[in-house]
């Protein structure tokens, strides 16, 4: 019976999925299908593309410096309140000039370092990501061409990194529209899905509602978590919560974050036990 693993997006806190992806490897479980959306699409992407979890991990732990792939000087400024007010309003500036404050071609570069630069009819298991066309306004399945593109479509979120020119469509963050895109595995023939959520609903503090920009996740994640629960299928998908509210854009965690994946994965081994129907695995001691 095909299963799929549905890795959500959640900035930093995707980090996650790569110690969920340890986990799974040293089970000995192996997805028939992974589907991404925006960090969850890079951490998966590039494992359907042959990159081990260990190799991610390394990466992000030893070498990731945000800093590095990010082609704008005004995401890169760090410092007190002054710095800050010269940050706000070079940054109306870039919104008012361009699409995003970062045209995203760094990142793009990373992406195809990542995948390989592979297609995806060239992929070690079948993947595909989402994204949403600001023209139509529709969630758009991401399955052909170059990997690292459509990744790169389902990072964009709006006024950070520019809209992806995709064909006909323009595209920015997949998880704008639907950030579990359980239904895009089913599609793709999976009669099981393994849902790895790295971001948790629920109500906020006032004052952390510090700015425009929090004002924006906020409003993005309320739109996307009314879509989930409206599509939401407990019968056949596993969801396991790895989250410990650290900020989108906070990646000085990285370790702590992979290793929240793992801990999340180990806590919910006997319902993962359940679930795909087995009595006993090998690593019942682990």
């Amino acid at each position: 019976m095909k299963w799929a693993l549905v890795l959500s997006g959640g900035g930093a806190r995707g980090l996650a999925h790569i110690g969920v992806l340890k986990i799974l490897k040293l089970w000995g479980l192996r997805p028939d299908i992974v589907v991404g959306t925006s960090m969850g699409a890079i951490v998966g992407g590039a494992f359907a593309c042959g990159m081990e979890p260990e190799e991610m991990e390394k990466f992000m732990v030893e070498e990731f410096d945000l800093h590095k792939y990010l082609d704008s000087w005004i995401m890169k400024l760090e410092g007190g309140t002054f710095v800050k007010i010269i940050k706000a309003g070079d940054v109306l500036q870039a919104l008012w000039r361009s699409t995003a404050v970062d045209s995203g071609r760094k990142a793009l570069k990373l992406l195809r370092k990542f995948t390989s630069n592979k297609k995806f009819s060239e992929t070690e298991i079948p993947f595909a990501c989402n994204a949403v066309d600001l023209l139509s306004g529709k969630e758009i399945v991401l399955n052909e061409g170059r990997v690292a593109e459509a990744v790169r479509a389902s990072i964009s979120l709006p006024a950070v990194f520019a809209p992806v020119n995709y064909g006909e469509m323009l595209l920015v963050d997949g998880g704008l529209a639907n950030n579990a895109p359980v239904w895009i595995a089913k599609k793709m023939g999976a009669k099981r899905v393994l849902s790895i959520m790295v971001s948790k609903f629920d109500n906020v503090p006032k004052q952390e509602l510090r700015n425009g920009f929090d004002i924006f996740l906020r409003s993005t994640e309320i739109t996307a978590n009314a879509l989930r629960a409206r599509t939401r299928d407990n019968r056949s998908v596993l969801e396991v919560l790895a989250y410990d509210g650290t900020e989108v854009l906070d990646f000085g965690r990285n370790k702590e974050l992979i290793r929240l994946g793992e801990e999340a994965l180990l806590a919910s081994k006997l319902e993962v036990m359940r679930w795909f129907g087995r009595k006993r695995f090998w690593f019942f001691n682990i």
